[in-house]
């Protein structure tokens, strides 16, 4: 899970996660969804990432949003 209280948005995969573990990981909730008055496509909908060398996601995380990710 990780939450961004603040106005920017994160794009282009630019926010990297600790994942802990290694694998391809979906997104399971992103709070700027369209069903919750957000955008379609929002957060990492059309994006599954996988955890890179440095052991991390890189994600997009929109403003004012909190994601959960689980894996795949």
């Amino acid at each position: 899970m990780v939450i961004n209280f603040g106005p920017t948005n994160f794009t282009n995969h630019s926010y990297g996660v600790a994942a802990g573990t290694d694998g391809q990981w979906t997104q399971a909730l992103c709070t700027q969804d369209s069903r919750f008055g957000g955008w379609d496509g929002a957060g990492n909908a059309f994006y599954e990432p996988t955890v890179q060398a440095d052991g991390k996601l890189y994600l997009n995380l929109p403003k004012f949003s909190v994601i959960a990710m689980r894996r795949k």
